[in-house]
């Protein structure tokens, strides 16, 4: 089956609209690892992960010892009357 000229005109417009999408999007993504580059010297997406992974474990820690304070200080002050 062939196309018309309107459908091959469609289809190459369709094609050089998906190409500017594709630049914007390498752009915006080299313009991405640039600042996580530049905030905090990360140059892939596996360094990415494994800092993404660290922040969380550090989270985690952090959210226990606060746990772990606060029961502490309720303890201290609020059961002595």
């Amino acid at each position: 089956m062939a196309l018309s000229e309107k459908e091959l005109l469609d289809l190459k417009k369709e094609l050089q609209e998906e190409k500017e999408g594709l630049s914007e999007m390498k752009g915006e993504y080299n313009s991405l690892m640039k600042r996580l580059e530049k905030d905090w010297g990360i140059k892939n997406l596996k360094q990415a992960k494994q800092k993404i992974l660290a922040l969380g474990k550090e989270v985690e820690d952090l959210d226990a010892e606060i746990k772990k304070k606060t029961e502490a200080l309720e303890t201290t002050y609020l059961t002595e009357e």
